[in-house]
């Protein structure tokens, strides 16, 4: 309920001056005794408040689609519509990205770029991506039971490559690729799209040698409830962090 009043709330505001307007004229028109424009009007007003109505409708029925997946590969068809969507709607969508070494997570990414830059998404939207990665040569890298460094560095110099081979490209597009590296022992691994839509997965400390995430996909989104609003704001938080302590330079940065 608190979700629905939110979204009640926000469609308003958002419609505001155009109800106000509508109101106005058909108060307007009572006190001229016009009947056809108060009908008008007030028809008018109706319709604005079914829109809105069936808008809040989209928007609930959006957030209540499946919220949790058994692994995170389950959740990549998801993450892809829904970036592509965007895309093809001619925005510029915001990727944010921590991962362990991004093998799975590269492939996924690359893919998206090089269908942008075959046209297929139109030529109005954007791409801005930023992959966190653990360091390779890092402290977490030389333990023991620690992921492959050496498949870190080959998914590093892969997404170098890509960016170096592609510079012109994602510049036309006004699109941009950035890398960065982190030390820490991951406890969780997620996806941003934008500034509202997380993909969230855990990271068991007995299976850190493990590239991929070995919870299920949690879907969080802000806005939904004030829990989720803060999970999302915990991860910006964690992930400014690690880019702006990361050595690792942007691979290409288009504005």
């Amino acid at each position: 309920m608190k979700a629905f009043l939110s979204t009640l709330r926000r469609h308003i505001l958002q419609k505001q001056s155009l109800a106000l307007a509508l109101f106005a004229i058909v108060t307007l028109a009572t006190l001229l005794d016009f009947a056809p424009l108060q009908r008008g009007a007030a028809l008018a007003l109706i319709l604005l408040g079914i829109q809105i109505l069936f808008e809040i409708n989209d928007k609930v029925s959006e957030t209540r689609k499946v919220s949790w997946y058994s692994t995170f590969q389950g959740a990549l068809p998801a993450i892809s519509q829904l970036i592509e969507e965007k895309v093809t709607r001619g925005q510029v969508v915001h990727v944010r990205w921590v991962g362990v070494t991004q093998e799975a997570g590269w492939p996924f990414v690359q893919n998206l770029f090089l269908r942008e830059l075959e046209g297929e998404y139109g030529r109005r939207g954007a791409l801005i991506v930023e992959l966190a990665l653990l360091d390779p040569d890092g402290r977490i890298c030389q333990r023991e039971d620690g992921p492959d460094k050496d498949q870190i560095r080959a998914t590093r110099e892969k997404i170098n490559r890509f960016a170096r081979l592609h510079a012109a490209g994602l510049e036309e597009h006004k699109s941009s690729l950035s890398l960065y590296l982190y030390d820490y022992r991951p406890t969780w691994h997620a996806l941003m799209v934008d500034d509202d839509t997380l993909f969230y997965s855990t990271c068991m400390p007995q299976n850190l040698g493990f590239a991929s995430p070995q919870g299920g996909t949690e879907l969080i989104v802000a806005g939904s409830s004030e829990q989720e609003t803060e999970r999302v704001r915990h991860f910006t938080a964690w992930f400014e962090c690690i880019a702006k302590e990361s050595e690792q330079p942007r691979s290409t940065t288009i504005a």
